[in-house]
């Protein structure tokens, strides 16, 4: 399966969206996470939000058999959707 490179960006983007107004830097479960990026971006899959988060650098870790994420970059997740909005805000305008 290879990777929509457009749709690991959008992931990015709404996850450092979701970990800027609810998850701050907090564990939170990965269900909750995936439904927020699945609510706002519908056509992202699970492999393209699993290597979103990887190349943010959330930590992933299981509590009691369920697995939460956590905001771990040095860079505010504040910084990061302000960061990845103007690249994608520059692919509409160059396309």
């Amino acid at each position: 399966m290879t990777l929509d490179e457009n749709e690991v960006c959008c992931a990015e983007l709404v996850l450092a969206r979701y970990f800027t107004e609810i998850g701050k830097r907090q564990w939170c479960p990965v269900k909750d996470v995936v439904c927020f990026v699945k609510t706002y971006s519908p056509h992202t899959r699970k492999a393209e939000i699993k290597e979103a988060r990887k190349r943010l650098g959330i930590e992933s870790q299981s509590f009691e058999g369920s697995y939460c994420w956590k905001w771990a970059d040095e860079r505010s997740p504040e910084m990061v959707w302000a960061e990845k909005s103007k690249n994608i805000f520059r692919g509409i305008q160059d396309a």
